[in-house]
């Protein structure tokens, strides 16, 4: 009661890194309700499920998660979306904002 957000849709290319993050968000009461390795199952899982929060690593294969962000936002299929990466460079973090 009183978590807004519930239903995560996750994607990484990297199976490890999702596994980890499904399973801490799951832990901490959560429900990942998808999981994708590139940004075109990202899109897909969140038309599908329509989860309040969309985590997208940025540099996936086939579509990247700043692509995917874009489509997941201009289409309502999620209510947030929230880019993970390692880069942090200055020009990087500005075109992820935009």
């Amino acid at each position: 009661s009183g978590v807004m957000c519930r239903k995560i849709v996750i994607a990484d290319d990297e199976p490890i890194t999702r596994m980890n993050i499904a399973e801490m968000l799951e832990e901490a009461g959560y429900e990942v309700v998808g999981e994708a390795a590139d940004g075109f199952d990202a899109v897909e899982l969140c038309k599908r499920n329509r989860p309040d929060l969309a985590m997208l690593d940025v540099k996936m294969p086939l579509l990247d998660g700043l692509n995917a962000a874009k489509i997941i936002i201009a289409e309502g299929y999620a209510k947030s979306v929230m880019l993970l990466t390692a880069y942090s460079s200055k020009e990087f973090v500005e075109k992820a904002k935009k």
